[in-house]
């Protein structure tokens, strides 16, 4: 998924299409696999030989010529296709309890993969969208989960590994009760602390070896129930919307949605803002948004909680301290930004899908928050970087202005877990989908979780 950062090309090569088409997919429950199903569509871009074509009335004589068109034109499956599919590789963990003795692990192993509903759904899709989709199960301790993603991630030489978000709910299928997931409510306020961890420790070990990217479904690529067959399969569009505030997992988000541009059916818009000392026109201060009602509610459900002070923590984000090391970063920045968007001959000079906008502000978070709202809705994909390591100025005040504006947030694991710009997208208001992404650590990176 990643574009290769400038300053890892080699002379002359283009990083726009030095792409690395190896993903690894972490599935452990059902609901997960429409929203990872549609990532991996937009990952996966539309090859010439696979449009349709749109052959004329078969009426009288153009019928044979339409049909010798159709035929000429029929999709293959030949090296055009297999040259241009990704690779996802599927990762399946199942806990190894007391029933799953070490002896019966192997066996229950191949068994599962062959057969597990999960892998079977995600290998039919794989086929009907040209995707090479590899399963793998892994049987371990839960404390192992981490450690064994981050194995795979190593084995397999992916680019970027991708964990769905189970907030309240546990890390794999709990299949006592199948129905919960339908009549609980879809957005809960806190986050299990089970998941958390699992997602920190992801963070954690796993960008040694990939970037990684933490999924928050809420209905990516959805449309109504009822839908005409004109807004169907392929014409679903999808916006998303990139705010740049600079650093490495920045200019790693920035590269993703780059690459979603090879999908025809995906526009994107990249919002580089720039933090201002002295107030600017753009600046944004977010209100607390809905009826009195919900409010109360809100204010009710916060106040059984523990207090805003004691649900902070002390950790943050790893700011750069040096001029030196600040001056590269933003080096790095402009490089990306000039190769990609600003130059003549980067992506906005070919594609009309792709808006790039630079503005400077006092309130950088919350005005990328407001912007978001003008541009993605609940089809549409948010993209952010983490930013817990190496970034060039913190968001904490600004944070816990938007959860005081907002009437409180998800819970101090949640802001652990995917950092502070994603919740406050999450409590800002925003109704699109969010893919946190971390890029791979350097060996001198440093990152507070």
């Amino acid at each position: 998924m990643e574009l290769k950062r400038a300053a890892q090309l080699e002379p002359g090569e283009d990083s726009i299409s030095a792409k690395k088409n190896r993903l690894l997919v972490v599935l452990n429950r059902v609901e997960h696999l429409p929203a990872m199903m549609m990532l991996v569509q937009l990952l996966q871009p539309l090859s010439a030989s696979m449009k349709s074509v749109k052959a004329k009335p078969n009426t009288g004589e153009n019928e044979k010529s339409a049909h010798q068109v159709a035929e000429k034109e029929k999709p293959t499956l030949g090296t055009d296709l297999s040259s241009s599919s990704m690779t996802v590789h599927v990762l399946r963990l199942v806990e190894l309890t007391q029933r799953i003795s070490s002896v019966m692990k192997f066996n229950e192993t191949e068994e599962t993969t062959l057969y597990d509903p999960i892998m079977n759904i995600f290998r039919t899709f794989g086929q009907l969208n040209f995707v090479k989709v590899k399963a793998n199960l892994a049987v371990v301790a839960q404390q192992d989960f981490a450690q064994q993603v981050s194995e795979k991630a190593e084995d397999t030489d992916v680019n970027l590994v991708v964990i769905p978000w189970g907030g309240a709910g546990a890390i794999i299928d709990d299949p006592s009760n199948p129905l919960d997931e339908v009549l609980e409510p879809r957005v809960k306020k806190v986050t299990s602390p089970q998941v958390a961890h699992f997602i920190q420790e992801i963070f954690s070990e796993v960008s040694i070896r990939a970037n990684v990217g933490v999924f928050v479904d809420r209905g990516l690529g959805s449309s109504p129930l009822t839908t005409s067959i004109d807004n169907v399969g392929n014409n679903i569009t999808v916006r998303v919307f990139l705010p740049f505030f600079g650093g490495i997992d920045d200019r790693e988000a920035l590269s993703f949605v780059i690459h979603l541009l090879d999908h025809p059916n995906v526009s994107v818009t990249v919002l580089r803002l720039i933090k201002s000392s002295e107030p600017t026109e753009h600046d944004v201060t977010l209100k607390v948004e809905g009826d009195l009602e919900e409010n109360a509610e809100s204010n009710v459900e916060e106040s059984q909680r523990p207090s805003l002070a004691h649900k902070i923590s002390s950790a943050s984000a790893h700011v750069i301290r040096s001029n030196v090391a600040r001056d590269a970063s933003y080096a790095a920045d402009e490089a990306l930004l000039t190769q990609t968007l600003k130059s003549r001959t980067g992506v906005v000079a070919s594609n009309a899908r792709i808006n790039y906008t630079e503005i400077a502000s006092s309130t950088p978070l919350q005005t990328a928050i407001e912007r978001a709202k003008e541009v993605v809705d609940r089809k549409d994909l948010v993209v952010v970087g983490r930013g817990r390591h190496d970034v060039t100025f913190s968001h904490r005040a600004e944070f816990l202005d938007i959860l005081k504006n907002s009437g409180g947030g998800y819970g101090n694991d949640t802001r652990k877990s995917l950092g502070d710009i994603a919740e406050s997208f999450l409590v800002g208001g925003i109704a699109a989908s969010i893919l946190v992404l971390q890029a791979k650590k350097s060996t001198n990176s440093t990152d507070i979780v």
